[in-house]
């Protein structure tokens, strides 16, 4: 089988993709992954084959992006700013470039399914105007950021103009195989999964360390800024501030039985191998 994975966005989509496409090389299926151009050289060094969907970024924001950690600075959080990237980057702008793109490659590379990545709409309407099943794997945790009101113009917009059927409910969303590299504990309530996800752990069974051991993250939005330096330097924030500052997390009886559930749920989970039957079903 010759499965195609589709991501839009950079390494926080890319990422949460690779569990399965490695077990599906495993398995014995052909792989291939389809990004922006820059993202090339991620992608191979993943191991698999890639198509750019895009042309790299120019020299000049390359050079932007590329900006030492040390003279970013943390912006204000703007949840209004963000949605409206989500709607115009995503959902038009972006979902436009890939359905054209997505649609040139597989009419070439011919896969039997195609795997994308949560916020690819685009890819969701080229299979669904070639008639090619698909998987969504999620890439929002939470579940509440992608709401159907923010990008349902935009959608409908690009529906229409490639002749596919109207979808009030946007069902394309989440059409065919959901599949949640997240523990289902940790889904916002409000925001339920689809009742066809298939939530999988999508690393080995992890250890505890043997030295106390603090994971410090700001997802892949501000992974570049100086707040990592500061945080992290001896100077600024002593040893003795860090373990004050958790201790005083983990002494809340509440949270730390939360984080213990979802842990449990975590190694509970199927691993990404068992998501490979699912995928084959499709074809």
């Amino acid at each position: 089988m010759r499965i195609l994975f589709t991501f839009i966005g950079g390494s926080g989509h890319f990422r949460p993709l690779i569990p399965v496409a490695r077990a599906a090389q495993a398995a014995g299926h052909t792989v291939a992954f389809a990004g922006a151009g820059g993202r090339g050289p991620e992608i191979a060094a993943a191991g698999f084959t890639a198509f750019a969907t895009s042309e790299p970024r120019r020299r000049a924001e390359a050079a932007e992006a590329a900006e030492p950690a040390e003279r970013r600075t943390v912006e204000p959080p703007d949840p209004e700013a963000d949605v409206r990237h989500l709607a115009e980057g995503f959902a038009r702008r972006g979902a436009r470039r890939h359905a054209s793109a997505v649609l040139e490659r597989a009419r070439a590379w011919k896969p039997d399914v195609l795997v994308r990545d949560e916020v690819d709409f685009g890819t969701a309407i080229a299979a669904e105007s070639l008639a090619i099943p698909r998987a969504t794997v999620l890439v929002l945790a939470a579940g509440g950021f992608l709401r159907r009101e923010v990008v349902a113009e935009p959608l409908h917009e690009l529906r229409s103009a490639y002749g596919l059927r109207p979808d009030p409910e946007l069902a394309m969303l989440e059409r065919h195989l959901v599949l949640s590299p997240f523990p289902p504990g940790f889904r916002d309530p409000r925001f339920p999964l689809p009742a066809h996800t298939f939530s999988f752990r999508p690393t080995a069974v992890g250890t505890a360390p043997r030295t106390p051991t603090v994971y410090f993250t700001l997802g892949t939005v501000n992974n570049t800024t100086d707040l990592f330096t500061r945080v992290l330097d001896p100077v600024t924030v002593t040893s003795e501030e860090v373990r004050t500052s958790v201790s005083a997390v983990l002494a809340d009886v509440a949270y730390r039985s939360a984080a213990e559930r979802v842990g449990e749920e975590i190694n509970a989970l199927p691993g990404p191998e068992q998501t490979i039957p699912l995928l084959e079903a499709l074809h």
